[in-house]
């Protein structure tokens, strides 16, 4: 096997987002499919990416705001069916720390997925090649036996093919996602696919049953309850910029995804204005805990309304996303 490697790679990354004080795109799966797919010659808009896929509209919250939250919940189906909504098929790859006899069998799965998608020029998004995010592996050194990859900054690196999956990381976890041919889904089907999402997650239907996470609509009030004066538990203020970066930007996505479809789907409308209110009452919060991991007292007092405030927001708007369905 000779070395491969797939040129002109760039992290994808919302500038204009940033331009306009909102905090850009976090999700590290979808900024790696986002680049994929721009290698593909499909450059798809971070609303539409984000929209599409359902993540504008999920949020999971650790009780005492663990990082791990943010990568909480069933990978082969969620991520398998991100591809499918932004038009793909893929082979996907994983290992979960309780299938550690697996190791050997499932890295070497990956490595034939990964060295088939180098040789048809598209590069894997794996998990933790350099950090537990997902990241892109976009060249293969044959006589070292390494990984070329692209961090979620944007940095070039190299990782040993026997640390795949295997890094050192606790837990050690292998996901690796190779994009592949287009699937024929109609962008009808996208878009309906998309809000069903919306609907499912707000109402806990992708909970998964670990007790200290709590996702959906509910996640509102844990988020206000963690990060108040009188909450009992031991809170990790180092990530609370982390979680507000995710979940406030995630809604900026919905709001301009409804936006997008209000042509095509006028009934969208009361939606698209709600979601719009929902990110207003959001951002504050993205903005605070960006400036100070841990704000004073009276601050996130008037914080954690908002975080209530935002919920019954989002309450509203699933509701309205429900009719629109149901019509």
């Amino acid at each position: 096997m000779e070395s491969l490697h797939v040129g002109d790679v760039a992290w994808y990354i919302d500038s204009a987002a940033v331009a306009k004080g909102e905090p850009g795109l976090w999700n590290t799966y979808m900024a790696s499919l986002g680049a994929v797919l721009r290698v593909l010659g499909e450059d798809y808009a971070p609303a539409w990416l984000m929209g599409a896929s359902g993540w504008a509209f999920r949020i999971n919250v650790h009780k005492d705001l663990c990082p791990s939250a943010i990568s909480v919940f069933d990978w082969a189906d969620q991520l398998t069916e991100s591809v499918a909504q932004l038009g793909h098929g893929c082979t996907y790859v994983s290992r979960m720390w309780w299938e550690d006899e697996l190791q050997s069998e499932r890295q070497q799965r990956a490595h034939v997925a990964i060295l088939e998608g180098l040789e048809r020029g598209i590069p894997a998004i794996s998990w933790d090649m350099s950090i537990p995010e997902w990241e892109l592996i976009v060249g293969y050194d044959a006589v070292a036996r390494v990984y070329e990859f692209i961090s979620c900054t944007g940095e070039l690196g190299t990782l040993p093919c026997e640390k795949l999956g295997n890094r050192g990381t606790d837990p050690s976890l292998l996901s690796v996602t190779v994009v592949g041919e287009p699937n024929g889904r109609s962008r009808k089907e996208v878009v309906r696919r998309s809000l069903q999402i919306a609907v499912d997650h707000a109402s806990e239907r992708e909970r998964m049953e670990l007790p200290d996470y709590v996702n959906g609509l509910p996640a509102y009030t844990q988020w206000a309850n963690t990060i108040e004066p009188d909450y009992e538990g031991s809170v990790n203020w180092d990530w609370s910029a982390y979680y507000a970066a995710q979940w406030v930007g995630a809604r900026c996505y919905a709001r301009d995804y409804l936006r997008l479809l209000i042509g095509e789907y006028p009934a969208l409308a009361d939606a698209a204005e709600t979601y719009a209110h929902l990110a207003k009452e959001l951002l504050p919060i993205w903005q605070a805990f960006s400036t100070e991991k841990c704000p004073p007292e009276e601050v996130r007092i008037a914080l954690a309304g908002r975080l209530r405030r935002a919920g019954e927001l989002e309450r509203r708007g699933v509701r309205q996303l429900e009719a629109f369905l149901l019509e």
